[in-house]
């Protein structure tokens, strides 16, 4: 009996033992470690008082900056540099701390991060269906120290939060980059010059996509050019490259001082604390003689015979001639003689998917004299100087076009190839290079 005894105790305390073993204490389970994690995350993102200033760097290229403000009612208010109306009105929408595959901040309602992933390219620009290449759900890669790092879920954007160090510092930060562009938009001129490290440079800035080229003779005189992607920190009013790159025998990493002489038409500026000078220039570094030619004659190659410009003219503003203002208004044609049906080539408006009048047509053969085009009014179609946005659109371009309404009048243009593949051009007037306009083939 006694050795009964003795088993069955024995038994009872392997049992136990078992059990207690087999217990998974209450902070182990896989739920409650997640949910502690998000709670983490969620008031690491609250915590931040003066809020954050973030770092957007989409799987299509480009920086962007925004200021974030996280609630503890999952509501975020945020300011971004992605035009003048997002750098300083603020915008609230909502936010969710979730586990997906890993932690992620998801902006779950339209804010201004959406601009960027937005289809509709008449939104934000970008490319139809996809916009900008970015990602409005982030995965939280790390946090160290007042850095959160993360990564686009879809596309592998990249965005990193740096906690602001002010109120101040909040506001200001998304201005910076608006603020530039402003000044240097008020050189008038399509050609730019600045000499750096004794180099004479063309400036050209890109600014849907934030670049900065500059364009230089290299020791055989053909063209150079590097090329920058940047952004302008609001807050100490410094534009920082990407990449730095070098002119001559000068490191360009960043740009600062900048400021405008509007009476003088100069922007000055300072690389490496050297002041610099960028004036307006009305003739090309270097002149591409067969560039108008090359241009006139896509249109043969091109079956559908058609430059198109959805921003139309530039005249200290874009859409100068107010284009936008047509109800239905999809692009400014060039047409040549496989629209027209025959012989005839010229300039009209895309309007509710139909070509429609007015529209301007060109004296041909089209003619070239050292590379500079000249077009010549020929004939006008339609009625100019009816008081509809159509009618005004077009007067006002006709008259950049061919330097007149007058039949016979005319206007020399340089043609100036943006792109390695031949396909876009920008055309700018040759008498004071202050008026200008982007082509490309129609699709």
């Amino acid at each position: 009996m006694k050795k009964y005894l003795i088993y069955t105790m024995l038994a009872l305390t392997v049992f136990t033992a078992c059990k207690k073993s087999n217990t998974v204490a209450t902070q182990d389970l896989p739920e409650v470690r997640v949910a502690a994690t998000l709670s983490a995350y969620s008031k690491t993102l609250t915590g931040s008082s003066n809020g954050w200033k973030a770092f957007l760097y989409p799987y299509g290229g480009g920086v962007y900056l925004f200021s974030m403000k996280f609630g503890t009612n999952n509501r975020v208010t945020m300011l971004s540099d992605i035009n003048a109306t997002t750098s300083s009105t603020p915008a609230e929408s909502s936010y969710l701390i979730r586990q997906q595959q890993a932690p992620s901040l998801l902006f779950d309602t339209y804010n201004y991060i959406h601009l960027l992933a937005d289809p509709d390219p008449s939104v934000n620009g970008g490319l139809a269906g996809e916009g900008a290449y970015s990602d409005f759900e982030f995965y939280i890669d790390n946090v160290k120290g007042d850095t959160v790092n993360l990564i686009g879920n879809r596309l592998g954007s990249k965005m990193m939060l740096v906690k602001a160090a002010s109120a101040s510092d909040f506001t200001t930060f998304t201005t910076g980059t608006n603020d530039f562009i402003g000044k240097f938009s008020q050189l008038r001129t399509y050609f730019k010059r600045v000499t750096i490290g004794g180099v004479d440079c063309e400036v050209k800035l890109d600014i849907a996509n934030k670049i900065l080229t500059f364009s230089y003779l290299d020791a055989s005189g053909n063209l150079a050019k590097v090329s920058g992607q940047f952004f302008v920190d609001g807050t100490n009013s410094s534009l920082v490259f990407v990449k730095p790159f070098t002119i001559g025998t000068v490191l360009v990493s960043s740009i600062k001082s900048f400021a405008i002489d509007a009476t003088n038409h100069v922007f000055s500026c300072t690389i490496n604390g050297t002041g610099y000078s960028i004036r307006e220039a009305i003739t090309p570094l270097k002149l591409d003689l067969t560039a108008a030619q090359r241009w006139y004659n896509q249109m043969a190659i091109n079956s559908n015979g058609t430059w198109t410009s959805t921003t139309a003219f530039h005249y200290g503003v874009d859409d100068y001639c107010g284009f936008k203002n047509i109800t239905g208004y999809s692009s400014l044609w060039y047409a040549g003689p496989v629209v027209f049906g025959g012989t005839s080539e010229g300039l009209i408006a895309f309007v509710n998917s139909a070509l429609s009048s007015p529209y301007a047509l060109s004296k041909v053969p089209f003619t070239v004299n050292a590379g500079i085009a000249r077009f010549t009014l020929l004939t006008n179609a339609g009625t100019f100087t009816a008081a509809t946005n159509q009618a005004i659109a077009m007067t006002s371009a006709r008259n950049l076009l061919y330097g007149g309404a007058v039949v016979g009048n005319f206007q020399d243009w340089y043609l100036i190839q943006t792109d390695a593949g031949g396909i876009n051009y920008d055309m700018v007037r040759a008498t004071d290079a202050q008026v200008w306009i982007s082509w490309k083939p129609r699709s």
